[in-house]
């Protein structure tokens, strides 16, 4: 274990001066380890080269928010198509729904998270208005909701209803972690609270203004030029953190989203919707995306290393891809989503070679092909 964090530190280090050939070759005392971190790259690279742009497009939906009922009845199938379609929609139009799901986005499963926006812009009325809306109009519905928001025992009723009625439709808890609702009950309504205040009293209630924040330079000109705007990732990052309730790794997840969407054209709603309503043609990114540590990295890294910390987590992401460290987290994510959890270890898209490797040391189960 020793060496290979020694491995894995030394070949970051090799990554941004001498190459990721040369990184590998200079640490011969872990060859087995150095072949995995190879073969994994190697899969990395052909499932990013192999997204289509449908792909990229239906991601978000089929990653993002998996939501499958315990019982796949045909009415539960219709249930959760329309709420992907609701959820879509609100995460689009609102300024603010993005950071609602990052503030709700723990101890719940995911899909539950992304559509907390939707069902609360339900339950005040607000739902009709925004989709009716136009221009500068959704900002003061936003603002409206964001006042709403100031009641925490009235969100609290609205989390225990939305999640009555989440099991009643799909038969499922939503709770990713045994006896974690009571907390979840109590400190989201908080930080919800919080920041709403928050958003109102600096933003005006416009979420976009954050992303507006962002792509200002050192001497505080916006750099938009015909309809164009390039986005500072160091500077979204810290402005995400100073919302309550986003700490580092929600903030880290919200600036990779917004990286793969304006950088590799994946469809991330509140991006899309960004551009839609200020109309701007033209969206870049400058800088290097902090690195998300969430449970998927840490389960599957903690695999490998019986005890690691947040550097080796990170030095295994840069080791795979420096230049697009969320996007390894993706991966690693959307492996554990579509194959691991449901165990359709058949059907992974992990090489033989990679799967042999993991299969001595994280892999449950693997199907060896003929």
């Amino acid at each position: 274990m020793k060496a290979n964090r020694q491995f894995l530190q030394l070949t970051v280090n090799n990554c941004y001066f001498k190459g990721f050939c040369e990184g590998m070759s200079a640490m011969s005392t872990t060859p087995s380890f150095s072949k995995l971190i190879v073969s994994l790259r190697d899969d990395f690279k052909k499932w990013l080269e192999g997204l289509g742009e449908s792909e990229k497009r239906t991601f978000w939906s089929e990653i993002y928010l998996m939501i499958t009922p315990k019982i796949k009845t045909s009415d539960a199938k219709e249930w959760v198509k329309g709420l992907k379609e609701n959820t879509r929609f609100v995460l689009e139009r609102s300024s603010i729904a993005y950071l609602i799901v990052a503030i709700c986005n723990q101890l719940v499963w995911a899909g539950f998270a992304w559509t907390i926006p939707y069902y609360l812009f339900q339950k005040f009325d607000l739902l009709k208005r925004l989709k009716t809306s136009s221009g500068s109009e959704v900002y003061e519905i936003d603002k409206t909701l964001l006042e709403k928001l100031n009641d925490e025992n009235e969100i609290m009723q609205a989390l225990y209803d939305w999640r009555r009625i989440w099991q009643e439709k799909l038969q499922r808890t939503p709770s990713s972690r045994k006896g974690k609702w009571g907390i979840y009950v109590k400190v989201i309504p908080r930080h919800l609270r919080e920041a709403s205040e928050k958003l109102i009293n600096e933003y005006g209630g416009n979420g976009d203004k954050i992303i507006y924040q962002s792509s200002q330079s050192a001497g505080g000109c916006l750099k938009q030029q015909n309809k164009a705007l390039v986005i500072n990732l160091k500077k979204l990052y810290s402005n995400l953190k100073r919302i309550p309730g986003i700490g580092e790794k929600k903030a880290a997840m919200l600036v990779r989203d917004a990286k793969i969407a304006i950088a590799k054209g994946f469809y991330i709603p509140w991006i899309s919707g960004f551009k839609k309503r200020n109309k701007i043609e033209s969206l870049k990114v400058i800088g290097r995306e902090p690195i998300p540590i969430d449970v998927h990295i840490k389960e599957f890294i903690g695999s490998i290393f019986q005890q690691f910390t947040r550097e080796d987590a990170k030095a295994f992401i840069l080791v795979t891809d420096p230049e697009n460290p969320g996007l390894v987290d993706l991966f690693i994510w959307s492996l554990r989503r579509k194959y691991c959890e449901p165990k359709r270890c058949s059907e992974c898209i992990l090489s033989d070679e990679t799967k042999r490797m993991l299969n001595e040391i994280y892999c449950k189960k693997v199907t060896k092909s003929n």
